[in-house]
């Protein structure tokens, strides 16, 4: 019997942007690349509470891993938050020397949007981030495939409660997020037979920004998304 002829692989137009994405806002560390739409390398790992890790040697290994050199990217997209404190701050020092290094553009991407990228449809994207304290940070996005991404609820801080009763009015709403995951049960309880809770939380999707900015690079200065002050603030003195 003769063996059907495989398919041929996707190759990578080598005239497209070479786009790295880098997240640090949350529990899980992430960093992608791109060469236009087609995802070459990512990676992503679990970052230890209040510790920063070594970002620019997980980019050169990506790199390294698909043949790339760091000469050859575009720009970086960076995750400005909000999110974690330390985390934030390690990832926009590693993506600001890279671009001043390369003398290339720096992307700001906010966190919910991230998240938000990953899940294109017709639904629109509840994203729901742990915050602590009870609370989380969230925002309400419009995805549509092949189209322009729509906040329709504005990020902001809230409280569990006062978010699933605003989404209660956009029944049709897919929940997700860690703050989702870890307010399921509160979400079922206000929102029954309604939104619909995505249970992956690992991380927004870092190729989607990645291939995000290559179709349309809005260059800009990282600037940290704080929406509350760092806990170390408030401590007496």
């Amino acid at each position: 019997m003769k063996r059907p002829k495989p398919l041929a692989r996707v190759k990578p137009d080598p005239s497209a942007p070479l786009i790295v994405a880098i997240d640090s806002s949350g529990p899980v560390e992430a960093v992608a690349l791109t060469r236009g739409d087609l995802v070459l390398a990512q990676a992503s790992r679990r970052r230890p509470r209040g510790k920063g890790t070594a970002l620019a040697a997980r980019i050169q290994q990506l790199l390294g891993e698909a043949g790339c050199t760091a000469d050859e990217l575009s720009a970086i997209a960076c995750v400005t938050g909000p999110g974690s404190f330390t985390g934030l701050r390690v990832a926009i020092a590693t993506a600001q020397g890279l671009a001043r290094g390369l003398d290339i553009p720096t992307v700001p991407i906010d966190a919910t949007f991230a998240w938000a990228l990953g899940h294109p449809g017709d639904r629109p994207i509840a994203v729901t981030l742990d915050a602590r304290r009870s609370e989380v940070y969230s925002a309400l996005w419009s995805v549509p495939p092949g189209g322009e991404a729509t906040a329709l609820i504005p990020l902001a801080l809230r409280a569990p409660e006062r978010w699933f009763a605003a989404l209660a009015e956009h029944p049709e709403a897919l929940l997700v997020g860690d703050g989702a995951r870890l307010y399921a049960e509160l979400a079922s309880e206000m929102l029954p037979d309604t939104v619909t809770l995505h249970a992956q939380a690992g991380g927004p999707a870092l190729g989607a920004v990645a291939a995000h900015v290559a179709r349309s690079v809005e260059a800009g200065p990282l600037l940290p998304v704080y929406l509350r002050d760092h806990d170390a603030a408030k401590r007496p003195q």
